[in-house]
């Protein structure tokens, strides 16, 4: 609690990169997790400029005058455990963490743009720093969302997608949320539908939800949109969640009705 926070952030506006924005991020930066499972993150981030790629790498936390904190190490995962986040989701996983606290984690999002040549250069980034709480939870798992394949279609299509998360805990309530892709696209934005369920082993202990979204010409662009979904549980003594993430890139309609003279 002695200990100074510290974020920072990059913004580049010139006449080649034109207007920018930050990246924004849809899930707060808190999560939980349990002793001896693995734990996940994603922070939902997107880009409001609607033309940058996103990636992600891990950081130390910072402290007085943006220098990391002394003695500061990444969590420890266990032999032969792995703690790292996908550059290309921001995904990010530990597996597994070996014993109960609270633990700060610190990763940066950085912007990238074409610029004139077609090369892609930074124009941004933004620090984010988070807590993590591990606690000692013998009789919960987190919830499992089934992986979605990622598609390309033409604008205009209909996208629907059937969704499912599984939790072994027969009673408890599981909800899912989506944020960043999609669910960020020029209206109309993508939606969720049956977003919550309480386990029953007569529904195979199954939380079937509906994704839907009416594309269009506004939605034409070459980066693929990112969309992220969270799980969650209601666990008894901490709730756990759990991350998927699938792409969707939507493409002009074809050429029709062509001749040749």
């Amino acid at each position: 609690v002695q200990q100074p926070f510290y974020v920072e952030a990059m913004l580049v506006i010139n006449f080649f990169t034109g207007a920018n924005s930050s990246p924004v991020f849809g899930f707060p930066p808190i999560d939980r997790g349990c002793v001896g499972y693995c734990f996940e993150h994603n922070p939902g981030a997107y880009d409001p400029d609607k033309k940058d790629s996103l990636s992600y790498e891990l950081t130390t936390v910072r402290g007085l005058n943006g220098q990391t904190i002394p003695g500061y190490t990444f969590p420890f995962a266990g032999a032969p455990g792995t703690f790292s986040i996908d550059p290309l989701n921001g995904k990010l996983s530990w597996c597994v963490p070996a014993y109960q606290g609270e633990y700060n984690i610190a990763f940066k999002v950085l912007e990238w743009r074409k610029n004139t040549s077609g090369q892609y250069e930074l124009v941004g980034y933004v620090m984010r720093d988070m807590q993590v709480i591990i606690n000692v939870c013998p009789k919960n798992v987190p919830p499992q969302i089934t992986p979605i394949a990622d598609t390309c279609v033409e604008a205009g299509t209909l996208v629907k997608r059937s969704l499912e998360v599984r939790d072994p805990n027969t009673g408890w309530l599981v909800s899912l949320q989506g944020e960043a892709g999609a669910f960020q696209a020029y209206a109309p934005p993508a939606v969720l539908g049956n977003t919550i369920a309480t386990m029953d082993s007569l529904q195979n202990n199954t939380l079937k939800a509906q994704f839907e979204w009416q594309t269009g010409c506004q939605h034409i662009q070459n980066q693929y949109y990112r969309s992220v979904l969270k799980a969650s549980d209601n666990g008894p003594t901490i709730q756990l969640v759990s991350f998927q993430n699938f792409n969707i890139r939507v493409l002009p309609p074809a050429v029709k009705q062509v001749s040749v003279y």
